[in-house]
């Protein structure tokens, strides 16, 4: 189950950021490039900032939020997080491109991810960055596309959605469940929940899994409520014992304890009478 939900969260993230990266200004749109990144975070209120460089020119143009313009710590804090972006993405802007270059020769999704914990108001916090090439850059010169996902957007809507759909998937076992699982997420290296389905009551998680999305994984975590993963695990061990003993009740068959008999007879050399 935690693999599904790394599955989905890779896959509505490259959903979030295709119809972004098409339609990012390219290296010669100049002047109108700051209109069209505003433009692009008009239409997608779930990214904070959104920024193109050219290492070229070592020019990073970017604008934040227009919706939280009005906002003056919602526009100091994503200031903040491009003074950084700006700090780093020189020196390893060749790097990325060379990796988004070789995921498109294999025919993948060439976005990919970056992000980390930080501080901030005394509370741990993450931000978190999709990046790719714009549009019809050459393959000779390094220019990065770069959105930031809005953290409030993330914690409220896109990972609760993900934990929704896998906690109420197709599986009929789950559905079935009188105690249906529970998830939450937390930083690798802090056991305190960052975000948590709900009736998650604080207990200690049965099983995790890293999730590798970006550079500073986060840890998904599941139990169950009242029934533990090993008692899941015991119930599938007796259904398919179940069904690989249902052929043996046909009349002519026998029951499972002849067959062992006659197995046991096998093995020891004896002949059937």
């Amino acid at each position: 189950m935690l693999k599904i939900a790394e599955k989905e969260s890779w896959e509505r993230a490259n959903d979030l950021v295709t119809p972004v990266r098409k339609g990012f200004p390219d290296l010669d749109d100049g002047p109108k490039t700051k209109a069209i990144l505003e433009h692009i975070l008009l239409q997608h209120p779930e990214y904070s900032y959104a920024a193109l460089y050219d290492k070229k020119t070592n020019l990073l143009i970017s604008r934040t939020q227009p919706s939280h313009d009005q906002d003056a710590a919602y526009c100091a804090y994503a200031q903040e997080d491009i003074n950084m972006l700006l700090s780093w993405l020189p020196l390893e802007s060749p790097g990325m491109v060379k990796h988004l270059r070789r995921m498109e020769e294999k025919g993948e999704q060439p976005v990919a991810f970056y992000g980390g914990w930080m501080p901030r108001e005394n509370q741990t916090t993450y931000w978190h960055i999709a990046y790719f090439i714009p549009p019809g850059v050459p393959k000779d010169r390094v220019a990065v596309g770069v959105v930031a996902f809005d953290e409030d957007y993330m914690r409220k809507n896109f990972l609760p959605a993900v934990m929704k759909d896998v906690l109420t998937g197709k599986s009929s076992v789950l559905k079935a469940d009188a105690n249906p699982p529970i998830m939450m997420i937390h930083p690798l290296r802090d056991s305190n929940p960052w975000l948590a389905s709900a009736k998650w009551d604080g207990g200690k998680p049965e099983a995790e899994r890293i999730l590798r999305m970006f550079s500073r994984p986060w840890v998904l975590a599941i139990k169950y409520q009242g029934t533990t993963v090993a008692d899941i695990g015991a119930r599938f061990l007796h259904y398919n014992y179940t069904i690989l003993a249902a052929p043996l009740r046909a009349d002519d068959r026998g029951s499972l304890a002849d067959l062992s008999q006659r197995l046991q007879r096998d093995d020891s050399g004896e002949a059937e009478v």
